[in-house]
């Protein structure tokens, strides 16, 4: 009998596509056009709020890269991690009439498939680390709740 878990939390990304990144909103097959800058930068960044791994509190964990402290942080709309010396990645929602101030969509991403909320890198999102360097500011970014579990 596979360990049984489940997890909710948060979530975000920040690639170096133009705002809306291609892969999700084309007329192509989801997940099959080609960026937009020609190689798709991408960070994924996951927070654990509550979590359970075959009765393991996993509560708190951040996951991005390597094993490294993660801080994540929400504050109103943004979401942002920094790794020391490695990555100061953070999105906002993009603008919008919509009085929520953000939009959401359910483009069927594998992380967040029913809810996601179109956002841009913030000035100073960056990576360096495995020999890439990357600045993401003012580019494709999403964020969302999730709730996963086997």
């Amino acid at each position: 009998m596979p360990t049984q878990w489940q997890l909710t939390g948060d979530y975000f990304e920040s690639c170096n596509c133009n705002v809306v990144c291609p892969c999700l909103a084309s007329s192509a097959a989801p997940l099959t056009a080609r960026p937009t800058q020609g190689a798709c930068d991408v960070a994924l960044i996951f927070h654990v709020e509550k979590g359970d791994y075959g009765g393991l509190s996993i509560d708190g964990l951040n996951v991005a890269v390597k094993k490294a402290p993660i801080r994540y942080a929400i504050s109103g709309k943004n979401r942002s991690v920094e790794i020391p010396g490695i990555m100061q990645m953070s999105v906002a929602p993009i603008p919008t009439m919509h009085p929520s101030g953000e939009i959401w969509a359910n483009l069927g991403h594998p992380a967040a498939p029913d809810r996601l909320a179109l956002a841009a890198g913030n000035p100073g999102s960056t990576f360096a680390d495995y020999g890439m360097r990357w600045d993401n500011s003012g580019k494709n970014g999403h964020y969302a709740p999730i709730n996963w579990s086997n």
